[in-house]
C-alpha cells in the first residue's frame, strides 16, 4: 500500500476517533463534569469512598446499670455511677463519674427533612422528584441512607444526567457528615430500630442516627473522657439502642424512688421522667 494511502487512512481514522470523542465529550458534558467534581471531592475528603458496614458487634452488655428517661422515652445505661445530668439546648446529658457520656437529643427537635424540602419545592413551584429519585426521598431514613451510601464511583460516564446531580449532592453531604465516622461507618439494625453509627466507641467517641417504623428520628451522642482512660465497648452502645422505648402516658417512674433531682446522684435506680427548665 503506497505511503499516501496509509498516512490517509490514518488521519481519517484518528480525525474519526477525534470528532467520536467530541460526540461524546458534548452529550456526556454533565457526567465528565461531576466526574471531575466528584474526583476532587475524593481527593480533598477520602472519607467519602467508605461505605456503611454492618456492626460486628451485635452482643448486648448484662452489667449491672440505670435507666434514664425524658423527652418521653427510656432506654437503659450499663454503668451505675451517675454524676450530674444536664439539659443544654434540647438534649439530654448524662455524665458518669468514669467519665462516660450520654447524650439523647428530644425527637420532638428533629426536622423532619423530607417535609421541609417539599414544602420548599413546591413554594418554588417544583418537585422534590424533579431532583431525587423517589427511593431516596421515601422517608427520612431513606434520605440518610442514600447520602451515606454513596461513592465517588457511582459518579460515572455512563450513569445519567439526573442520577449525577443527585450523587454529586449526596457525596458533599456525606462528606460533611463522613468528619464524625473517622474510626468507622456502621449500619444498625435492630427488631425496632435501622440507621447508622459514625464512629469506632472502643476509639473514638461515637453519633448515633436511628429511626424506628413510624420514621421517627433518635439521636444519641456516647463517649468517654479522655483524661479517665477509660473505655466504651460495642455491647454497652447496644444497650442502650436496644432499651430505647417510649414511656406510657401518665405513668410515674419515679415512685417510690427518692427525688434524686438533677445534680450528684447516689441511686441505683434513677429515672428523672419530669424537670421544670428554667
Amino acid at each position: 500500500m503506497p505511503i499516501n494511502k496509509r498516512r490517509a487512512i490514518l488521519n481519517a481514522t484518528l480525525c474519526g476517533a477525534m470528532i467520536g470523542l467530541l460526540v461524546f465529550a458534548v452529550s456526556h458534558k454533565t457526567q465528565i463534569r461531576f466526574r471531575f467534581l466528584a474526583w476532587k471531592v475524593q481527593r480533598e475528603q477520602p472519607l467519602v469512598a467508605v461505605l456503611p458496614r454492618p456492626l460486628n458487634d451485635v452482643s448486648v452488655s448484662q452489667d449491672t446499670g440505670v435507666t434514664l428517661s425524658h423527652f418521653g422515652y427510656q432506654f437503659d445505661a450499663p454503668w451505675d455511677d451517675v454524676e450530674k445530668i444536664d439539659l443544654p439546648g434540647g438534649l439530654f446529658r448524662v455524665a458518669f463519674l468514669s467519665g462516660r457520656v450520654i447524650a439523647f437529643m428530644d425527637p420532638a427537635h428533629e426536622v423532619n427533612a423530607i417535609k421541609v424540602m417539599k414544602d420548599d419545592a413546591a413554594q418554588r413551584g417544583e418537585h422534590l422528584e424533579d431532583t431525587f429519585s423517589p427511593e431516596a426521598i421515601a422517608s427520612n431514613y431513606a434520605w440518610l441512607r442514600s447520602r451515606l451510601t454513596v461513592t465517588p464511583s457511582q459518579i460515572s460516564f455512563w450513569t445519567p444526567p439526573k442520577q449525577v446531580v443527585q450523587y454529586y449532592v449526596f457525596l458533599n453531604l456525606k462528606g460533611v457528615m463522613m468528619q464524625q465516622a473517622e474510626t468507622g461507618l456502621f449500619s444498625i439494625q435492630t427488631q425496632r430500630l435501622r440507621g447508622f453509627q459514625m464512629g469506632d466507641p472502643l476509639r473514638a467517641a461515637i453519633h448515633i442516627d436511628v429511626f424506628d417504623d413510624q420514621d421517627r428520628h433518635f439521636e444519641f451522642w456516647i463517649g468517654a473522657a479522655k483524661e479517665k482512660h477509660t473505655t466504651i465497648t460495642q455491647a454497652e452502645v447496644n444497650r442502650v439502642l436496644q432499651s430505647l422505648r417510649p414511656v406510657a402516658e401518665n405513668k410515674s417512674l419515679l415512685e417510690g424512688i427518692p427525688n434524686i433531682g438533677f445534680g450528684a446522684v447516689q441511686h441505683r435506680t434513677m429515672l428523672p421522667l419530669h424537670h421544670e427548665e428554667e
